[in-house]
């Protein structure tokens, strides 16, 4: 399989797959050392594997899918952090810088793909920061909501809250408080002076 963009004539070749005969030997050969025992740190196992799937390329499609899906379970075998984060979802944020990475690591006439390993595990990092975030604003909202509770409020009050907690757009004002709750302008701004107390 060759892989090329560009209009018919001036076509630009990105990837030239292993031959289809050598496919189910090396797709052998990278099962058995994927699932094998490794003092590998799992970042870089979780980079090598990823190159190393998308080189063998044993499907007409969906190759890259997978290879990005197995940097999770990379990542799970030592580190029990990794059902949280999704380094996945990481390298789809970076598509244009993934590809670029990927042509070039698989180009090189060397066999060192150091500047690949580095570009995963960033990715990887990437997604363990984004986790980390995604958790503080639980927290944040579970201590929020933890003291809203002790407070005597009405069902349009814990509305307009729900709606600031998650990503309220704009200013919150009587005006608005009395639209969003389908209710008169005296009752919104009795009830908002409230939430601002």
């Amino acid at each position: 399989m060759l892989a090329v963009s560009g209009p018919p004539g001036d076509e630009t070749a990105h990837f030239q797959a292993v031959r289809a005969a050598r496919v189910p030997g090396e797709t052998g050969r990278f099962i058995a050392w994927f699932n094998a025992a490794s003092d590998m740190h799992p970042a870089v196992k979780a980079a090598v594997a990823h190159l190393w799937f998308v080189t063998v390329h044993p499907f007409a499609d969906g190759n890259g899918r997978i290879a990005r899906a197995l940097s999770d379970p990379a990542m799970a075998a030592q580190d029990s952090a990794a059902p949280y984060y999704s380094s996945s979802r990481q390298i789809l944020k970076t598509r244009e810088s993934y590809h670029d990475m990927l042509e070039k690591s698989r180009k090189s006439c060397s066999l060192d793909i150091t500047a690949w390993v580095q570009w995963h595990v960033r990715a990887i990092f990437g997604a363990v920061s984004r986790a980390l975030a995604a958790f503080e604003r639980t927290v944040e909202k579970s201590l929020f909501w933890a003291k809203a509770k002790t407070l005597p409020l009405g069902a349009r009050q814990i509305r307009a809250l729900s709606s600031l907690n998650h990503g309220f757009l704009g200013t919150l004002d009587s005006q608005v408080y009395a639209k969003m709750n389908s209710c008169s302008l005296s009752a919104a701004e009795a009830e908002f002076a409230q939430l601002r107390d």
